[in-house]
């Protein structure tokens, strides 16, 4: 799951519990004691099993970061090499070619970045 969908799942699942919260308190206030101790544990499995979503949702993010700064490090150390390339007057339109594309592709990391924030 990308990040907008998993934001998106961890959000409906928080609005459910805050509804089974209201329908606790609703039975609480009204007396009403039959099946509000399963209620109450469903609760209670529901939260957990939110909460095991956030650190799967932020170890995923972890690691895409991982993965982005990994790819922008080697994008980084080509550029270094194509500037020497360029400057040495070795292939110059061939290089030029190569900075355009690893630009490009620094353009694409920043754009994930960006739905990411």
């Amino acid at each position: 799951m990308d990040i907008t969908e998993n934001k998106r799942v961890i959000h409906n699942l928080n609005f459910m519990l805050r509804e089974l919260d209201d329908i606790i308190f609703n039975m609480r206030v009204g007396g009403i004691t039959e099946g509000l101790d399963d209620l109450e544990e469903r609760r209670k499995l529901l939260a957990e099993k939110i909460d095991e979503l956030i650190v799967n949702a932020m170890k995923e993010w972890q690691l895409e970061g991982a993965s982005i700064t990994a790819k922008l490090s080697s994008i980084s150390d080509e550029l270094v090499q194509a500037e020497k390339d360029i400057d040495q007057i070795e292939d110059t339109a061939k290089n030029v070619t190569k900075v355009i594309g690893l630009i490009d592709d620094i353009l694409v990391i920043v754009a994930k970045i960006a739905i990411l924030v």
